[in-house]
């Protein structure tokens, strides 16, 4: 049984692509999921907030993974409807292995914890999981290619 099991949505126009590595995020910017320092708490959140808005430009060092395969299709089903091109469902599977290699955090419960609500235009993002930096690539264990 899988520590966490989501679903990746990704098209051509992703910033956070699979690679021989993993999915990687397009940045690398260090971020702490733990720090109670006030810096790096604020680090954080203006990370999550530039990662929830969509009009953002800026890469961020966030993956963005669905819960649930159903909103993941859905989601899907929207970029190819907008005419995204290579559109695929990546399957996560993060087993025991993986335990305290892999950083990830639900966003209701992160975006709580820095004291924010998600705001109106990402009410979606209640959906997900955050990955920070890298899924490695043994943790992604099916592709679906929608095109």
């Amino acid at each position: 049984m899988p520590l966490f099991q989501g679903w990746r949505v990704e098209d051509a126009s992703s910033r956070a692509r699979l690679t021989d590595e993993g999915i990687v995020s397009g940045s690398d910017d260090e971020v702490n999921f733990r720090s109670k320092k006030a810096q790096e708490v604020e680090d954080l959140r203006q990370a999550m907030l530039a990662h929830l808005d969509w009009q953002n430009t800026t890469d961020t060092p966030f993956i963005s993974v669905y819960k649930d395969m159903n909103r993941a299709k859905i989601e899907a089903t929207r970029r190819l409807i907008a005419g995204k091109r290579n559109v695929v469902i990546h399957e996560i599977l993060v087993g025991d292995s993986w335990y305290g290699n892999i950083q990830f955090r639900s966003v209701p419960k992160l975006m709580n914890t820095l004291g924010e609500r998600i705001p109106q235009y990402a009410a979606h993002m209640a959906e997900y999981e955050v990955f920070l930096h890298c899924i490695p690539r043994e943790c992604v264990r099916d592709t679906l290619t929608l095109f």
